[in-house]
């Protein structure tokens, strides 16, 4: 190789130096990086573990490369500063020490069966600046982007408890076991959560944390006025004796009126939730609450037996006026005494009036009867 001028030689210990500054401050930031420090005190595993390997090899790499560049430019500038201009010979040291792979890294014994009787015992690998600079240049990004991950998970869910825990420590209250197990993931194996698995975690744990926000919250209440307590809840069994009863009598008549199928089984459960009521000698807010659900539950079981037997009635009550009305569409256009109509208006009639009344037949025979009038119209039309 042709040796390079001194000024070029100059120019490339000064570009160089620059270089190798600018790749040791970065590396130095590196080292700060809170990614990094999050691997190193929470030893990884599962899939960051995986990808740590590789990136931990890389990490150390970056390091030793830096300290192969270095060590090539302490060689070049001890060489530049023997004297203000350099002769030929050290010139062309320079040169070897600026372009070609100078320095040696590493000995590698060639096994016996792989080397020729002539040839070299050894393996000696050498690198230089150019080579290791580029290495260095491919290698930094994965590194980053890894380390970039692990605090972009972690930061991510800190955020999101912060929050809830903010909440929880306001109320004096530990945070269910799910808050812990995002933690234990995220500080072991961050690179195996989603956002969209994080946002759902976080969701999670809010509405749990809402929940129970809502019983301590009803619990105080209940203890601070336990005189009122007890009144809505002696109100709410009253409530719940007259829904029972509503629903009862409503479920009798829908039985005899429709042909209703069977209804769901409800147990009346105001006797024996009056009986625990009256066993609450002492204040007791965890008793209470939980009879005050069950009330609440015993009554929605009622109101919606009564929905569904009133239902069943109002669609026979729907179903009689729209006969009604068909009768008068007939008369109107002059079709009331027309034969096929009686007959189909006869059975329309006969099943509306059996008790019970097949509401599905009632449907399909009062929907014939429609149909036939829209045909003997569109004849006579």
């Amino acid at each position: 190789m042709q040796a390079l001028t001194t000024d070029e030689i100059d120019r490339e210990l000064e570009s160089r130096t620059k270089e190798v500054a600018a790749m040791s401050a970065t590396l130095v930031e590196l080292e700060n990086h809170p990614g990094l420090e999050h691997v190193r005190v929470y030893p990884p595993n599962g899939l960051t573990a995986q990808r740590w390997t590789v990136i931990e090899k890389s990490l150390t790499q970056l390091w030793d490369d830096l300290g192969r560049m270095t060590s090539i430019m302490e060689s070049a500038r001890a060489v530049r500063a023997r004297g203000s201009k350099p002769d030929d010979d050290e010139r062309s040291e320079l040169t070897r020490l600026l372009r070609e792979r100078t320095l040696e890294v590493s000995r590698q014994p060639i096994p016996l069966a792989k080397r020729q009787i002539s040839g070299l015992g050894e393996m000696v690998e050498y690198v230089g600046l150019a080579d290791t600079a580029e290495r260095m240049h491919a290698a930094y990004p994965g590194v980053v982007e890894f380390l970039d991950a692990v605090d972009r998970v972690n930061s991510l869910v800190a955020e999101k408890l912060a929050p809830i825990r903010k909440r929880l420590d306001a109320a004096g209250v530990a945070g269910p076991q799910e808050i812990a197990e995002l933690l234990e993931i995220s500080a072991t194996d961050p690179l195996s959560l989603a956002t969209g698995d994080i946002e759902q975690r976080i969701n999670e744990i809010a509405d749990s944390v809402e929940r129970r926000s809502a019983e301590l919250a009803e619990l105080a209440a209940i203890q601070s006025d336990w005189a009122g307590s007890l009144a809505a809840t002696t109100e709410s069994l009253d409530a719940l004796r007259d829904a029972g009863a509503r629903a009862t009598q409503t479920r009798a008549h829908a039985v005899q009126i429709v042909l209703a199928g069977s209804f769901p089984n409800r147990r009346d459960e105001e006797p024996g939730l009056r009986a625990e009521l009256a066993a609450i000698t002492s204040p007791d807010p965890k008793a209470m609450r939980s009879l005050r659900h069950r009330i609440a539950a015993a009554l929605r079981a009622a109101q919606e037996e009564e929905e569904l037997a009133q239902g069943l009635l109002d669609r026979r009550s729907e179903l009689k006026g729209r006969l009604t009305a068909y009768q008068a569409k007939a008369a109107r256009l002059g079709l009331g005494e027309d034969r096929d109509l009686l007959a189909c208006n006869r059975i329309a009639s006969g099943l509306l009036s059996r008790r019970p009344c097949d509401l599905r037949a009632v449907t399909r025979a009062i929907s014939d009867y429609q149909q036939l009038i829209a045909d003997k119209r569109g004849k006579t039309g």
